[in-house]
């Protein structure tokens, strides 16, 4: 049996699916399921191994989000303004998160970036008010202009020494945030800090 494909804006805007069962989908197109606002959970298969930008943005009642090992990249704002996101798995196969990823998920509070993970690109967790506990990747070389902005619960954080670059406002207005712990040496800390 081929692989279903799910097409671009194929669901967008169907404000009373709950459910959808993605066995045996292959490919599923940007906007697919962009405003969904009842959908609760997802979990994709192993055969779903990009997802384009903004598939599921605006999913209002999306609480819990499960990848397989097999999802490789994925595209910008692919969960914006999914304000009761709560649970996110994310496998082990994406290398970078994109822009904008989880921006403005205001009910996340814990995340684990996976080892495979190199770059976290700007806004990624813009405005994510409750994200207190943040796991990063101990591959981690990118933190991205404003990747963690506004993320106002965040106290403290663990920076790898994998971290080659902190870009500008990558904290910008972490009113909470007391204490990072960088693993590297002051020697690597001050070659990022000139960085910024």
């Amino acid at each position: 049996i081929a692989p279903i494909v799910i097409e671009n804006n194929a669901f967008s805007g169907c404000r009373n699916l709950k459910e959808i069962d993605l066995t045996n989908v292959g490919s599923i197109g940007v906007r697919a399921f962009e405003g969904c606002r009842v959908l609760k959970s997802v979990t994709l298969p192993d055969t779903v191994t990009t997802l384009p930008e903004y598939v599921f943005a605006e999913c209002l009642s999306l609480k819990n989000v499960t990848f397989s090992d097999n999802l490789k990249s994925v595209g910008e704002y692919l969960f914006r303004e999914c304000y009761s996101l709560k649970t996110v798995d994310l496998g082990n196969g994406l290398e970078r998160i994109p822009m904008g990823m989880f921006h403005s998920c205001s009910a996340l509070e814990t995340i684990v970036l996976p080892d495979s993970v190199v770059s976290i690109d700007d806004k990624v967790f813009y405005g994510c008010e409750k994200l207190k506990t943040v796991t990063l990747s101990k591959n981690t070389e990118i933190i991205g202009g404003y990747a963690f902005a506004a993320c106002i619960s965040l106290e403290e954080l663990t920076i790898p020494k994998s971290v080659k670059r902190i870009s500008g406002g990558a904290f910008d207005n972490c009113l909470l945030l007391k204490e990072i712990k960088y693993e590297g040496t002051v020697e690597e800390w001050r070659t990022i800090m000139e960085e910024v």
